[in-house]
This record gives C-alpha cells, structure tokens and sequence, in this order.
C-alpha cells in the first residue's frame, strides 16, 4: 500500500492541487502557476475598505490574476468562489480551474484560513460557468 496513487474528483472536474494557508495581518497571498510555456501568479488580497459591502473582486493583468476579498470583515465570516472559474488551458488543451473559500478567525489582526482548489476538466465541449482568462501553462 505504499505506492498509493490518489486521484480525487468533483464531478466532471479532476483536483490537480488543493491547499490552505494561514494569512496572518492580512497579508496578500501568491500561488504561482508555473508551466513549461509561461507562469501565471494568482494573487489573493485580502483589503478593508469600511464601508460595509462585502464583495470579491476579480482582475487580470498580463500574467497575475488578482482576487480582492474587500471588507470580509467580521469574525467567523466566510466568502469565496464556489463555483469553478476557468483560469486558463495546460499544454493538453483541457481548461483549468480556480475555487476558493476565505474563512475568517479574527478580522481585527487579519487571522484567515484561505484555502483553495486547481482543477481540470478535459470535456471542452461542455460550456463553462465562469472565465477568468485563457492563459495557457
């Protein structure tokens, strides 16, 4: 049993890499994607503006694809990406995937769990629900 080879799913979509970091003084977080052809950097920010809205914006620019978590900011709150968006393609051609969820212990020193999942699905003809951007690893 020691050559175990575990392949988990959800659905259509194939887990690549999933993880979960402790943010500390809500400093940003940076998971880079690193491809035979290019790099992409996904950026998770983590910002309080005050104004009570609690919202999640997404941006893309050249190579590093930035997700602000802005004003989740009580204890206990949790927000995220529940649904797998589309990042890119790997050199296959399947399309890659992006979710997260930001589960928040201590707003006041910016203690969080961001933990996040790389999928893959490699059924392009099925439409996606999200499109973040069409780099390709």
């Amino acid at each position: 049993m020691e050559n175990l080879v575990f392949k988990e799913k959800i659905g259509d979509y194939t887990i690549i890499k999933n993880g979960e970091i402790l943010v500390y003084n809500d400093e940003a977080v940076d998971i880079e994607l690193i491809g035979k052809k290019s790099c992409i950097t996904l950026r998770a920010m983590f910002v309080q503006e005050n104004n009570s809205n609690p919202r999640i914006e997404m941006k893309s620019d050249k190579n590093i694809l930035t997700i602000k978590f802005v004003d989740i900011n009580k204890d206990c709150d949790v927000a995220g990406i529940t649904t797998p968006t589309e990042i890119g393609h790997l050199e296959g051609g399947e399309a890659l995937y992006f979710y997260c969820s930001v589960f928040t212990v201590n707003a006041k020193i910016g203690y969080r769990f961001f933990k996040y999942a790389f999928l893959k699905r490699s059924d392009l003809d099925k439409p996606y629900l999200h499109k973040f951007n069409r780099e390709v690893l």
